[in-house]
């Protein structure tokens, strides 16, 4: 399967130990599915999201970047942006202006992964 990678991902794979349960729980859960099921599915992100997770403390978005590096980066165009409204509950994908980068897989076979 195809998965767009938006920061949630990488932002809990790193993250570090949580005192609340749900958040604790969302780690973990992110840390396994990155560690044991991320290699049987074809991974793809935007320059998007890698400007999102640079922010905030270096240590961490440095974190976050390296766990993303080598994933390929989808091209931004029209039809990814309307798919992206069409699947993403209201307001999660947020149009940001930014220069994107070379293309990757067709997003019209995708599934996105928003929060």
């Amino acid at each position: 399967m195809r998965i767009y990678l938006e920061s949630t991902i990488p932002s809990y794979v790193v993250a570090r130990p949580a005192r609340d349960l749900l958040q604790a729980a969302r780690r973990q859960l992110a840390r396994d599915w990155w560690e044991l099921k991320r290699g049987q599915h074809e991974l793809f992100t935007s320059q998007v999201v890698l400007d999102e997770i640079s922010f905030g403390e270096k240590a961490m978005a440095d974190r976050r970047l390296e766990t993303l590096r080598g994933v390929p980066l989808v091209q931004v165009t029209e039809e990814v942006k309307e798919l992206a409204r069409k699947s993403s509950p209201p307001g999660c994908c947020r149009p940001r202006p930014t220069a994107m980068r070379p293309t990757s897989p067709s997003p019209a076979r995708t599934k996105w992964i928003c929060s």
